[in-house]
């Protein structure tokens, strides 16, 4: 198994995670992504989206640093946390943060 393959599903991973968010994120759309079959994504990665998740969530080296891959999620609800969409978004903000720490 070749190691540029690897990288290449990686990279392919991080850039859907990106486009569609982690929910979204299917082995078919990486597979089609890096131009390679779902067949070798599972060759490379047996556990198939859980194994693959768990590679995309390691640090990768960007040029001369080292970057993590997270996401955070905040809620609000309407009509209770606002009335239109810049009211919610702020509200979903303010619950992200402070559930952080």
């Amino acid at each position: 198994m070749s190691a540029d393959t690897r990288t290449r599903i990686i990279e392919a991973a991080h850039e859907r995670v990106a486009a569609d968010g982690v929910a979204r994120t299917t082995i078919e759309s990486v597979a089609q992504h890096a131009g390679l079959s779902r067949a070798t994504i599972y060759r490379y990665f047996p556990g198939g989206r859980d194994e693959l998740a768990a590679a995309v969530a390691r640090p990768v080296a960007v040029g001369d640093q080292e970057v993590v891959v997270r996401a955070s999620v905040g809620v609000s609800v309407w009509p209770e946390d606002g009335a239109d969409f810049p009211a919610l978004l702020h509200s979903a903000d303010m619950r992200m943060y402070a559930t952080r720490g």
